[in-house]
């Protein structure tokens, strides 16, 4: 009797190793592969609630690699890098500019309106400009060349010729360009599957704020009058459950 048993646990342990080593067959795969699509038919509508449910904090964590990859621009271009709403998008959009100059400061506005015969022109402040550069005023973009500068004012060598507003944007001429490389989906805040609706938005505690990197990956912010401030605190509310997240970015670089 104990030999009979032997020779069948032999059988059986023969058995079992052979089809350890075998392959599945079709039906096994066939089976897995409906339950897999079963589970994940389940699923598919939890994902797309708590991608809904996330997208302030998913939000949060876009726009500090958005701002990584900006600083990491700046010091891989040697050139400035600046970020700030897109005006097509205030509210869920960046726009990223690239300069060709490696410095921030070369940015002001008019403290007055300007006429045809305008020469010297009245503004915030002439800090990162110097004589002989290239500047364009407002919507002015003609070679307008620098020949002196004081604390408040810039000498042009020919009168401006068009009529410019007060706050008018004065920068150096075609320093500032739109960065291909970061564009887009890459600068766009979550939306929803269709893509027509955002669904996180940010605001700041600064009107028409700049962010820029100089070529270091030293940040300043700037304000609408182009003075340099200390920080910029972005909120971003989720719009399904208007549940805010912060992000705060100090003068330097720090982010909070």
């Amino acid at each position: 009797m104990k030999k009979k048993q032997a020779i069948i646990n032999n059988l059986f342990k023969q058995y079992y190793r052979k089809n350890q080593n075998d392959g599945y067959t079709l039906i096994e795969i066939l089976t897995v592969l409906a339950i897999f699509g079963i589970l994940t038919a389940v699923a598919a509508p939890n994902l797309v609630r708590d991608n809904s449910a996330t997208a302030d904090i998913d939000a949060q964590n876009q726009v500090k690699t958005i701002l990584q990859q900006v600083r990491g621009r700046a010091i891989s271009n040697t050139s400035a890098v600046r970020l700030r709403p897109d005006p097509s998008q205030p509210d869920n959009k960046f726009l990223v500019e690239i300069a060709q100059s490696r410095g921030c400061t070369a940015l002001t506005k008019l403290t007055e309106d300007t006429d045809t015969t305008t020469k010297i022109l009245k503004v915030i402040s002439t800090k990162g400009f110097s004589v002989n550069d290239k500047i364009k005023i407002g919507s002015d973009s003609d070679d307008n060349n620098i020949t002196d500068t004081s604390d408040d004012t810039i000498t042009l060598g020919d009168e401006i010729g068009t009529v410019q507003k007060e706050k008018s944007i004065i920068e150096l001429k075609d320093n500032w360009s739109e960065d291909r490389r970061l564009q887009g989906e890459d600068v766009t805040l979550p939306l929803t599957k269709d893509k027509t609706s955002a669904l996180a938005t940010f605001t700041a505690d600064l009107t028409d704020w700049t962010l820029c990197f100089n070529s270091r990956g030293v940040a300043y912010i700037f304000d609408e009058n182009n003075n340099l401030q200390p920080s910029l605190e972005l909120t971003i509310t989720n719009v399904t459950n208007n549940e805010e997240e912060t992000i705060t970015i100090n003068q330097g670089g720090a982010i909070e």
